[in-house]
C-alpha cells in the first residue's frame, strides 16, 4: 500500500476490462494485463523481451553443406555478438493474442515497444532506459512510471534463444535454404523457471536461427502439463502454445539515446497520487553544517536503504541520518514523509561520493536527510521516489520506525 493508501489512478482500466481474463500473454511476455487487488490494472505491451538478439549481415548466399551443431553455434553467436541496436516488425501467433507488434532496442538497456495491430489500443507503447520504465496507454491516455526494467528479462524469448545455443544443448532438426541465407530449425528442452525456459510451464522451444545474421526469426514455444497444473491452455499434443514471427529486424540502425526518452503523448495524463503532487519538504532547523560533511560531536546513527524495515530504539536528542540512492540523469525526487514523536528535520539535500562500504546502492548520486530525535514516543519514516509527484511503481521505499527513550528507560 502506499503511504496514502489506495489512490489508483487508472480505474478506467479496471472499469472497461471487469470480469476479464486476469493475465493474458503473448509468448508470456509480449502482452500481459494484470488486474491487481488493489484496483488498478498495469499494462503492458509487447514487454522488453528481444534484449539480447543479434546481428549481422543477412545478404549470404545459402552454403552448399549443412552445419554441424558446433559450427551452427559458432557462426550464429559470432554475428550475434556484433549488434549495437536494431528494430524489429513482428507478427504474434498466439492465439490468445494475435497481432502485430514493433520493437527497437539499442544496448546495453534502451528499449520501445508499440502495438501495432492488436486488441490492445495501437500506439499502446512501453519503453525503458535500463532503470526506469514508461507505460502508455493509448486508449485511455494514462501513462505511468515503473522502476527498473526486469519486466522483460523473466521471459526474453530471444535472449533465451541465445543462452540455448551458447549452452550447445540444441538439436537440428530442419533446414531452409529459400530464403537467400540459410536457417536453420533448432530444438532444445527446457526446464521452467531456469534461464533458458521462456515461460513458467514452458518445456521446449523451437526456433528457426539464421547463422549468418544471429537473428532468430521465428520462435515457437511448448507446454508440459505435468508442469502447468490447472493451465487451461495445457495440451499433450504437439502443437506450440505460443508463437512469434519477425516480418523485419534492421540492425545497426544508429539509433540515438534520445529516441528513447519519453515525450508525453499530446492530450495524455500521468497516474498520480495527489497527496504527493504539492509535497514540499518541511522547513530544515539546522543548515549550519552542510548535509554532505560529518556532524562532529554527535550521538549519531547513519542508516541507508538496507536498513528499511527496521525498528530502532534512540535517546532523545539523536541525530539519525538517512541517505537513499537516486538515479542519475533522471528528474525525480525522494519524498520522505515521517510521523509520531516529533522529530526534527534539521538539514537534507543531495550528495555525492559516498564510500561503497557505506550500503548504499551502486552510483555517486544520493539523498540524506539529517533527523534529531525529539520528544519519546514513536516516529514512523516512509520515504519513496516519485516523478512530478507521481509514484514509480516497484521503487524501493524506505520504511523505519523510531522508538525515543523516556527519561530513565532502559
Amino acid at each position: 500500500m502506499f503511504a496514502g493508501g489506495d489512490r489508483s489512478g487508472v480505474a478506467l482500466f479496471t472499469a472497461k476490462m471487469q470480469g476479464g481474463i486476469n493475465i493474458i500473454s503473448f509468448y508470456n511476455t509480449v502482452i500481459i494485463v494484470i488486474f491487481v487487488r488493489t484496483g488498478f490494472m498495469i499494462f503492458a505491451a509487447f514487454v522488453f523481451f528481444l534484449l539480447a538478439i543479434s546481428s549481422g549481415c543477412v545478404m549470404n548466399t545459402p552454403s552448399e553443406a549443412n552445419l554441424t551443431a558446433d559450427e551452427l553455434a559458432d557462426q550464429y553467436l559470432f554475428h550475434a555478438a556484433t549488434i549495437t541496436d536494431y528494430q524489429s516488425e513482428s507478427i504474434g501467433q498466439d492465439p490468445y493474442n494475435r497481432g502485430r507488434f514493433k520493437f527497437d532496442y539499442k544496448k546495453p538497456s534502451f528499449a520501445r515497444s508499440e502495438v501495432l495491430e492488436a486488441w490492445v489500443a495501437p500506439g499502446s507503447f512501453g519503453m525503458t532506459n535500463g532503470t526506469l520504465t514508461v507505460w502508455y496507454d493509448a486508449d485511455t491516455r494514462i501513462y505511468y512510471f515503473q522502476y527498473g526494467s526486469d519486466i522483460y528479462v523473466s521471459g526474453d524469448t530471444q535472449s533465451a534463444v541465445q543462452r540455448i545455443v551458447e549452452d550447445r544443448n540444441f538439436t537440428i532438426i530442419d533446414r531452409d535454404t529459400s530464403r537467400g541465407a540459410d536457417r536453420y530449425l533448432i530444438e532444445a528442452v527446457t526446464v521452467p523457471g531456469s534461464d533458458n525456459s521462456t515461460g513458467d510451464y514452458n518445456t521446449k522451444i523451437r526456433a528457426w536461427i539464421e547463422p549468418s545474421s544471429g537473428l532468430a526469426w521465428e520462435i515457437m514455444t511448448y507446454k508440459n502439463c505435468k508442469y502447468a497444473m490447472m493451465d487451461e491452455r495445457c495440451s499433450w499434443s504437439d502443437e506450440p502454445v505460443n508463437g512469434i514471427q519477425y516480418e523485419s529486424i534492421a540492425v545497426n540502425t544508429g539509433l540515438p539515446d534520445s529516441y528513447f526518452n519519453f515525450v508525453p503523448p499530446e492530450g495524455s495524463k500521468s497516474e498520480c497520487y495527489p497527496d504527493y503532487i504539492t509535497y514540499i519538504e518541511p522547513q530544515k532547523n539546522d543548515t549550519s553544517v552542510p548535509i554532505d560533511q560529518p556532524l562532529p560531536g554527535e550521538d549519531i546513527i547513519s542508516l541507508n536503504e538496507r536498513d528499511s524495515g527496521r525498528t530502532i530504539t534512540v535517546n532523545p536528542g539523536t541525530v539519525i541520518e538517512i541517505t537513499l540512492g537516486k538515479i542519475s540523469g533522471l528528474d525525480y525526487r525522494w519524498i520522505m514523509t515521517n510521523e509520531g514523536a516529533g522529530m526534527v528535520l534539521m538539514n537534507a539535500g543531495e550528495v555525492e561520493n559516498v564510500p561503497e562500504n557505506s550500503g548504499t546502492s551502486s552510483g555517486k548520486n544520493f539523498y540524506r536527510w539529517r533527523f534529531r530525535a525529539g520528544s519519546p514516543g514513536t516516529e514512523t519514516f516512509d520515504a519513496f521516489m516519485t516523478l512530478d509527484g507521481c509514484y514509480i511503481h516497484g521503487i524501493t521505499r524506505f520504511i523505519l520506525t523510531a522508538h525515543v527513550k523516556e527519561a530513565g528507560e532502559e
